[in-house]
């Protein structure tokens, strides 16, 4: 259990997350449900597990994967969102958008 090695308030402060935002990702990781967990916080809870909670390795896991948002977060909570919305979104639209700024790149 994630809660045997580190208190909400720390994974908090490691991850920028909210108390209540962790409490609902550890709740849903330990029921199997996945899917309504960021990646990276699916891979800290395996991360956390594989290392028997080795403080060290943890908070050094922690540090390369949640002090700032780099481009893979930003690619893995843009799916997310797509993924979550995409009932009411234009995916064509959206397609057609990063199809352009992809081709402007590339000038």
């Amino acid at each position: 259990m994630i809660l045997d090695y580190f208190s909400i308030t720390e994974l908090s402060t490691l991850t920028n997350k909210s108390r209540p935002t962790i409490y609902k990702y550890i709740f849903s990781y330990e029921k199997g449900d996945l899917n309504d967990i960021p990646y990276n916080f699916v891979r800290l809870f395996d991360f956390i597990n594989k290392t028997n909670g080795n403080r060290k390795e943890i908070i050094k896991f922690c540090e390369d994967n949640f002090s700032k948002i780099d481009a893979d977060q930003r690619i893995n909570t843009i799916v997310r969102l797509i993924k979550e919305n995409k009932k009411i979104l234009d995916l064509e639209k959206i397609t057609s958008y990063i199809l352009e700024e992809i081709q402007k790149c590339q000038k």
